[in-house]
């Protein structure tokens, strides 16, 4: 008797990322842009299939294909290969102590089928555990949702909707990816107000924009404009010493460019160049003194990423005589039918928070420098965002983070910047998210408004870190179970 077999791989990116290395044997191939091709085919394609805003998690996509890699057929393998490329440089950047996050990852397997012990031997001892699909389906999918739930610290909430987890299901692997942190200079909420943006379709809107005058990397040019916006400095293991660098990149097209022309003609290098200018080097600079009108901005999306995994090379993984048969000793295809990320940020006066979630779903069977006076930059029409370990790739410390493994964690674009309008309860009463002052003219250049160091440990999940209205930590994340 056939036994229809589903595994749902789920990454959820949303607070909980903890990289399995669970390379094969074999060496990877060398490219020269090792991670960033991926991080810009990413991109690339969603945009093609999204008309509007774009939020990804490279880190928690590239977590979720290596999570099952040692499962891969020796075909699925030799693909992810040769398609992806070493995807282990992106994975170490989403563990950099420069960013305050949360990671884990979490296999959830059906007693019928039997676990290969060479499979288990590359993962996290307690990264599996059994759990009943067979006869509680609807209680199995309530459990995954409530892991999830938590580790996002709430942003994700249903990510398994009913009927997704059956009594076929097999094997749901999860990775969980979230993270929230400060600006090193803070917008005064007294300086936000409507401004107009610029739409795609040349039209313009008000929506709530943020005002900042102080020292920031930037750079101007025929070809685009970018600006970093820092976080807080985190202090480094074993010395009183902070470690600056993390933050955020905005990037604007050339006027008369439009945001999905100037998508498509990115490439690694391109990016990585992009990048490189907003570097500072002991002979030169790009640090500036900034006058920033930034959109607020909060977002979720969801991404098809088969359409996208098969342009660049993988679908072996997605056929019935492939698929990734090494994650069990019965040896069954596994092929994958589902491959879906949703993602949330949300960008305000106090700093940023993230999360995202992938699900990937296999059914067995299935066929089918400086100037005093301030440089106005002003984000008034689609842009495109990154979240980097560092902002600077020619760093002055020793024991920062190596180029080739600072990439990208969050990337995305904005063509039409939203922001709640109504109170919630997580900000301070009487106060709304964004028309509070648009009434209030910026009468004069904003003053920087500096941050009070803490001394905070490394883990989060462990402190307390003060934040604005709207950004208070959530709660720690629960143990994984004994294996």
């Amino acid at each position: 008797m056939k036994l229809a077999i589903r595994i749902l791989p789920l990454l959820l990116l949303a607070a909980i990322a903890h990289a399995a290395q669970t390379a094969q044997p074999a060496s990877p191939p060398k490219q020269a842009n090792t991670g960033s091709h991926f991080i810009v085919s990413l991109l690339q394609n969603a945009a093609k299939a999204n008309s509007g805003n774009i939020c990804l998690c490279p880190y928690s996509a590239a977590e979720t294909i290596t999570l099952l890699a040692p499962g891969a057929s020796p075909q699925t393998h030799l693909e992810l290969e040769t398609a992806l490329g070493d995807l282990s440089p992106l994975i170490k950047a989403g563990k950099a102590d420069s960013l305050y996050i949360e990671s884990a990852n979490r296999l959830y397997l059906d007693s019928r089928l039997p676990i290969s012990p060479t499979y288990t031997t590359q993962l996290p001892g307690s990264s599996v555990t059994g759990i009943d699909f067979r006869n509680n389906p609807e209680q199995a999918r309530t459990s995954i949702n409530q892991w999830v739930e938590t580790a996002t610290h709430g942003l994700i909430g249903e990510l398994l909707a009913p009927g997704q987890i059956s009594p076929e299901t097999t094997l749901a692997a999860i990775n969980a990816f979230y993270i929230k942190d400060r600006w090193d200079n803070e917008f005064d909420e007294q300086y936000t107000t409507d401004a107009p943006f610029t739409l795609t379709d040349g039209t313009t809107k008000q929506v709530p924009a943020m005002h900042l005058q102080t020292a920031l990397p930037c750079t101007i040019t025929p070809e685009y404009s970018a600006v970093a916006l820092p976080f807080v400095p985190k202090p480094i293991k074993g010395t009183h010493s902070l470690r600056p660098g993390a933050g955020m990149i905005f990037i604007l097209p050339p006027e008369g460019m439009t945001i999905d022309t100037f998508v498509q003609s990115l490439t690694a290098g391109k990016l990585t160049a992009i990048r490189r200018s907003l570097s500072s080097t002991p002979e030169t600079s790009s640090i500036r003194t900034m006058l920033l009108s930034l959109p607020k901005f909060q977002m979720a999306s969801e991404t098809n990423l088969i359409p996208i995994l098969k342009n660049m090379g993988l679908k072996a993984a997605f056929s019935p005589d492939h698929g990734f048969p090494r994650i069990t000793t019965a040896h069954p295809p596994l092929p994958l039918d589902s491959f879906i990320q949703k993602c949330s940020i949300r960008i305000d006066e106090q700093g940023t928070e993230g999360a995202a979630s992938t699900a990937m779903v296999a059914t067995m069977g299935i066929r089918d420098g400086g100037s005093d006076d301030p440089v106005p930059f002003t984000i008034n029409r689609p842009f495109v965002w990154l979240i980097v370990p560092s902002i600077d790739l020619a760093p002055l410390y020793s024991d920062h983070l190596p180029e080739q493994h600072n990439h990208p964690v969050f990337i995305g674009m904005v063509k039409e910047p939203h922001f709640p309008v109504t109170t919630s309860p997580k900000n301070k009463p009487g106060r709304t998210t964004s028309t509070a002052h648009k009434s209030q003219k910026l009468s004069e250049p904003p003053h920087p408004k500096r941050i009070k160091m803490i001394n905070v440990p490394m883990n989060t999940k462990d402190c307390d870190i003060p934040w604005g209205p709207g950004l208070e930590l959530g709660t720690p994340l629960p143990p994984l179970p004994p294996h």
